[in-house]
């Protein structure tokens, strides 16, 4: 459940927690090319516009990132964006890599940022209500860390 009351889904390739409570996911952002073969017409581009989406097609995007490793902060922000978009259109999103930890933690963790919480308290979430695992190496702290920082700065350039 994030700050803005909407939910996500977050998954291991073999265990859908989407279907698994009832929901049949219309959006998925995926992090490991396991999920390539179930879902053979990904994206991997986030920036693709939503009017360009088949009609009745879930928004798929994949996102190629290392276990145990980092993308970019660019990489993790545009995802983390996209996925807050899709959640807030009314979509049932998705999240998922191989065993629901560390990319997946670490994405809904830069899906918080987003949501407004700072780098510290957006780990602790995710590691207190969906998996003490999540997150599972410290490049993936820093990278939080990272985007964390680079949206201070922008909301600071605001004011």
């Amino acid at each position: 459940m994030l700050p803005t009351g909407k939910s996500v889904y977050l998954s291991r390739l073999f265990s859908h927690k989407a279907e698994s409570n009832g929901v049949t996911p219309t959006a998925g952002l995926y992090l490991d090319q396991g999920w390539l073969a179930k879902h053979p017409n990904i994206w991997t581009n986030a920036e693709i516009p939503a009017e360009w989406r088949s009609e009745g097609q879930p928004s798929i995007l994949y996102l190629p990132w290392p276990d145990r490793g980092a993308v970019t902060t660019r990489k993790l922000s545009v995802a983390a964006a996209w996925a807050l978009g899709q959640v807030e259109e009314g979509q049932a999103l998705e999240i998922g890599c191989v065993g629901g930890h560390g990319r997946t933690g670490t994405m809904l963790a830069g899906i918080l940022l987003y949501c407004g919480l700072d780098a510290e308290s957006a780990i602790k979430e995710v590691r207190g209500s969906y998996c003490k695992k999540a997150i599972e190496s410290k490049v993936q702290e820093e990278l939080i860390g990272k985007l964390g920082a680079a949206l201070q700065d922008k909301n600071r350039g605001k004011e």
